[in-house]
């Protein structure tokens, strides 16, 4: 698993693209402009236990939020990964396959944690909506 800085691609934006842009980690509208370090065990096992399945999640109250991304993890099964895109702000996360299709495997519920996870990751860092 690795975690990655995401925001909206650029060029959606109509703003200029990154340099090299083509060659940066992305999924659907998001571009990962940043590649953190693999997590570790510890780390993914933290995760684990904040897992809540699509079945038992009950969503928070909406937030006023355009879903700014701030953070992306990649979750690899082999050759096959799946993206989860997260907001701080609103506190969403959107779940993306390979192709960029949204799916809902199920929710990732301890914010506290994907934050302590980001700023070890990408230390002096700022990222709007984590307190």
């Amino acid at each position: 698993m690795q975690i990655f800085i995401a925001v909206t691609d650029p060029k959606l934006l109509g703003e200029e693209p990154f340099p090299n842009q083509e060659n940066l980690p992305h999924n659907g509208q998001y571009v990962f402009s940043e590649e953190g370090s693999e997590l570790s065990r510890a780390e993914r096992q933290a995760l684990a236990k904040s897992w809540v399945a699509p079945e038992n999640y009950t969503p928070m109250p909406p937030r006023k939020c355009l879903f700014n991304p701030n953070i992306a993890l990649r979750f690899w099964r082999g050759k096959t990964w799946v993206d989860a895109v997260v907001c701080f702000t609103c506190h969403r996360i959107n779940f993306l396959d390979e192709q960029g299709n949204s799916i809902n495997p199920g929710f990732l519920q301890d914010f506290g944690l994907l934050g302590q996870l980001s700023r070890r990751a990408f230390p002096g860092r700022q990222f709007m909506g984590l307190q």
